[in-house]
């Protein structure tokens, strides 16, 4: 915005108490993230020196945290600097004197909390147990993680993946294609979730290390990557269903949800193959043409799945592998 817009702003909030009262609760709320994001750092071992200036009289302290606060809510003191200037320049004069008691509470109670913290022994390390999910399933683990660590993948790769299978449903509604088209759409798509499952082999091979030093049970792994992999891909599984969800089409939309499945699982299986190796690209790009020409010469799809199946199986065969 332009200055004058500023200037507009800044009178429409000091003329109108709601508007006021909005700003002093985004001041409010800004001061408690920021407050709260300070305190959970010191619970962090590596921030353990700082528990030292609990050694320092309250003055200097407070001449300390003043130092901090100031910085850290720079951009909240030059706002209310500037609707203080509108105010006097306005002959408003409450209302500004208001902010700064606000802004005076504010950091006053920042540093209560913060004095208090210092006063209070370095925390132990507890593992805290979920009321809502005290358990979960161990098949859920990497859905867990990306949701948690790694949300805009999930985003991207769904978005990209749904966006192409409707163009590819919707040219084939439209009449001059058969089920071939659907079924390279569906080829795209799987393919389109290939950084997901490098995530996974990452994941199974450096946050699950500790579980390459157990045995496990061949059926066991299949559930459990069944599980991770049907709940990640279902979106698709769903629209498939809705396309054809038809009685006369049921068996083709089971057949073609089998193929996704199966090239997911097989997708899998070959990073999982060529995750040590440098040239793994060559073999990702040689399996999509190879799956392109096969379905291009009308293979049943389930013919096409069961390779891919094949080499999904391979790949955890041992039972020291995830």
């Amino acid at each position: 915005m332009e200055f004058k817009q500023h200037v507009l702003l800044a009178e429409r909030v000091l003329e109108n108490d709601k508007f006021f009262l909005g700003v002093l609760g985004a001041f409010l709320i800004f001061g408690i993230f920021q407050e709260r994001y300070q305190l959970n750092l010191m619970n962090e071992s590596r921030y353990r020196i700082f528990h030292s200036l609990a050694f320092f009289s309250v003055p200097k302290l407070l001449k300390i945290q003043l130092s901090i606060w100031t910085k850290t809510h720079a951009l909240l003191l030059i706002y209310a600097v500037f609707l203080s200037y509108i105010g006097l320049r306005s002959q408003i004069l409450l209302k500004p004197i208001l902010l700064w008691f606000f802004v005076l509470g504010v950091f006053s109670l920042d540093f209560i909390l913060f004095y208090f913290k210092l006063r209070r022994p370095f925390p132990d390390r507890v593992i805290s147990k979920s009321v809502l999910f005290p358990r979960i399933p161990f098949g859920f683990w990497f859905l867990k993680h990306l949701a948690t660590n790694r949300p805009i993948l999930i985003i991207a790769v769904k978005l990209v993946s749904l966006i192409l299978l409707n163009g590819f449903f919707f040219s084939y509604e439209s009449g001059g294609y058969d089920l071939r088209w659907i079924a390279f759409g569906l080829l795209c798509a799987a393919f389109i979730h290939f950084p997901v499952w490098m995530e996974k082999v990452r994941f199974d091979a450096e946050e699950l290390s500790y579980f390459l030093n157990l045995p496990r049970s061949f059926f066991l792994k299949i559930r459990q990557h069944l599980t991770s992999l049907i709940l990640f891909i279902l979106p698709e599984l769903i629209l498939i269903g809705i396309k054809f969800k038809t009685q006369d089409f049921g068996l083709i939309a089971l057949n073609l949800s089998f193929f996704f499945v199966s090239i997911n699982l097989g997708l899998l299986g070959l990073i999982v193959f060529q995750s040590q190796h440098i040239d793994w690209t060559k073999a990702i790009m040689g399996a999509f043409f190879l799956l392109f020409l096969v379905i291009l010469f009308s293979i049943p799809f389930y013919l096409i799945a069961v390779p891919s199946l094949a080499a999904f199986i391979l790949a955890i065969k041992s039972p020291y592998q995830i």
